[in-house]
C-alpha cells in the first residue's frame, strides 16, 4: 500500500494486510465465472484481531498539493461569480453586500470531507505550495492560514499532472526549450521506468553519448531527466513500430512505456495549447536550422527547468571521509537532513557511490522520496531512495530556486543553501537583483497567455 509522510515528504511502499472489505471483495473473484471457493490463509481470529475493516482513504494517504490547489481554484470561481452577481445587483435599494475576504483557508475547507485528513498534512501542503510560488500567504497562522493562488498556481491547477511537472513544463515553454521539457513532464509522470534491467551497456551509450552526453553541442548535464530525453529522441527517429520496437529491444528500453511517453507528449502539447502558452502553429516540433530548435538542444536551459519545477527537492553530495566506518561512497542529504542514495535504476547511483573524497560541492534535484517497510519493519530505519536525480549547477538553484538572504559575502536561500560567489557582497547584490528582474518577467508571461484577463486578477 502507498502512503505518504507529509512531513518528511518521503512516499512508502508498505506491505499491510488486507482489509475485511477487501478479503469479502477478492472473494468474489472466485465465483466470476463459475462457483468456486477461497481459501484464506489467516486464522479467523486473526482476521478479527488483527486486520482492519476498511481500506485506508486514499486523502490519508497521499499528497495532497493537488487537493489544495483545486480547493483554492474553487473558491476563487466561488468569489469571482460573486462579484458579477454584485455588479449586476441594483445597489440603490439598499447597501452593497460585502465582498469576500480574498484567499482561502485550505484546512477549514478541506476538514468538511468525509474523511478528512490530518490538519498537520493540510499545513504541510499549504507550506510546500507556498515554497514553489503556487500559492501567496494572506493571513493567519496553521490551521487558520488564508492563501490565495498566483498566477503560477492558476495555471498549475489547470493541468492534469502534478504541481512539479506542471513547473517543468511551464518553465519549458518560457524558456522556449518546450520540446525536451515535454518528454521530462511525459516521463516524469509515467508510472513506470523507460529503461528495462537488461542491456545497460547499451543504455549508458545512448546517455553517454545523446542529448546532454559527452559531446553535445547545448552543453553536457548529468541526470534520469535528461538521460530519459536523450533515450526518446534516440527512438523516435525510428518511424516505424516495428523499427521503434526492435530499437527498444536491442537498447534496455520498453517499447510499450516509450509509446505511453510519445502518447503523453501529445496530450500535454494540447493542454499547453488550451492554456494559452503555445499557439495552434507550434503543435509541431520545430523546424531544422530554427533559433526553437537550438534552444531545444540546450540540455543546460533543460537543466534549469528542472531546478525550478522540482524545487525545494534539493540534496547536497555528502562525499566519503577517510577513517569513518559504515560510510561507503557518497550520499546525497536533503533539506530535512535525510541521507539518500539514487534508487538502483538510476544512472547517478554509480556516480554518487564512487564519489571521491575532495571535490567540487555538488547539488542535484529529485522527484520523490521513497521508502520500502515490510509488515515486521520497526522504525523508519529501512534505507531511503531518491528518484529521478539530476545534477545541477549552483546558479541554476539561485536563478529558479528558493529566495535569496544575502548574509555576509554569501548567498542563503531558504535559509539553509548556501552559496559563496567569486565577486564577494557586490556579486552577491548583482545576483540577487537579477534574480527580481527574471522573476518580473517570468510573471508577465504568465500573464501573457490566451487567458491573461484571469491571470491579471491573480497578479493583482
Amino acid at each position: 500500500e502507498s502512503r505518504f509522510h507529509s512531513s518528511a515528504r518521503i512516499k512508502e511502499l508498505v506491505t499491510v494486510w488486507i482489509s475485511h472489505a477487501s478479503a469479502t471483495q477478492r472473494a468474489g473473484r472466485a465465483g466470476r465465472t463459475r462457483p468456486g471457493r477461497c481459501f484464506r490463509l489467516y486464522t479467523k481470529e486473526f482476521e478479527q484481531e488483527t486486520m482492519l475493516e476498511r481500506t485506508t482513504p486514499e486523502i490519508l494517504r497521499t499528497p495532497l498539493d493537488e487537493l489544495v490547489l483545486q480547493a483554492c481554484l474553487l473558491d476563487e470561481d466561488r468569489r469571482d461569480q460573486q462579484r458579477r452577481e454584485v455588479t449586476c445587483t441594483d445597489t440603490g435599494k439598499g447597501p452593497a453586500p460585502a465582498a469576500a475576504p480574498i484567499g482561502t483557508i485550505p484546512v477549514d475547507f478541506l476538514s468538511k470531507t468525509p474523511d478528512p485528513p490530518p490538519v498537520s498534512s493540510l499545513i504541510n501542503a499549504c507550506q510546500h505550495l507556498l515554497e514553489i510560488d503556487a500559492v501567496e500567504y494572506v493571513s493567519g497562522e496553521d490551521e487558520n492560514m488564508r492563501v490565495k493562488l498566483t498566477p503560477l498556481g492558476y495555471h498549475l491547477s489547470q493541468l492534469p499532472m502534478d504541481a512539479k511537472i506542471g513547473k517543468v513544463l511551464i518553465l519549458g515553454t518560457i524558456l522556449r526549450c518546450f520540446e525536451p521539457a515535454l518528454t521530462v513532464a511525459a516521463a516524469l509522470s509515467s508510472t513506470k521506468s523507460l529503461f528495462r534491467n537488461n542491456n545497460r551497456e547499451e543504455q549508458k551509450k545512448i546517455v553517454e553519448f545523446g542529448f546532454g552526453g559527452r559531446d553535445w553541442s547545448g552543453g553536457r548535464v548529468k541526470g534520469d531527466s535528461i538521460a530519459a530525453v536523450a533515450a526518446y529522441e534516440k527512438w523516435r527517429v525510428h518511424c516505424s513500430e516495428h523499427q521503434r520496437f526492435s530499437f527498444a529491444k536491442d537498447h534496455g528500453l520498453d517499447n510499450n512505456v516509450m509509446t505511453d511517453i510519445d502518447n503523453l507528449r501529445k496530450q500535454f502539447r494540447d493542454c499547453m495549447v488550451d492554456a494559452g502558452f503555445l499557439s495552434r502553429e507550434q503543435r509541431r516540433r520545430p523546424e531544422k536550422g530554427s533559433e526553437e530548435e537550438l534552444l531545444s538542444n540546450n540540455a543546460k536551459l533543460v537543466s534549469c527547468c528542472l531546478a525550478a519545477g522540482l524545487y525545494p527537492n534539493v540534496a547536497t553530495l555528502a562525499r566519503p571521509q577517510r577513517g569513518k566506518l559504515g560510510f561507503k561512497g557518497g550520499r546525497l542529504i536533503t533539506k530535512e537532513g535525510d541521507s539518500c542514495t539514487p534508487s538502483s535504476q538510476s544512472f547517478q547511483a554509480e556516480r554518487v557511490r564512487q564519489a571521491s573524497e575532495t571535490g567540487k560541492d555538488a547539488y542535484a534535484v529529485y522527484q520523490s522520496k521513497n521508502r520500502i517497510l515490510g509488515t515486521s519493519t520497526a522504525g523508519p530505519s529501512q534505507r531511503i531512495m531518491l528518484d529521478q536525480v539530476n545534477f545541477v549547477s549552483r546558479f541554476a538553484l539561485l536563478l529558479f530556486g528558493g529566495h535569496h538572504k544575502i548574509r555576509d559575502n554569501a548567498l542563503i536561500v531558504d535559509g539553509w543553501l548556501k552559496f559563496k560567489l567569486p565577486g564577494g557582497k557586490n556579486a552577491a547584490i548583482l545576483m540577487t537583483e537579477f534574480r527580481k528582474e527574471l522573476d518580473a518577467v517570468f510573471l508577465n508571461q504568465l500573464s501573457m497567455t490566451s487567458k491573461g484577463d484571469a491571470i491579471k486578477s491573480f497578479a493583482s
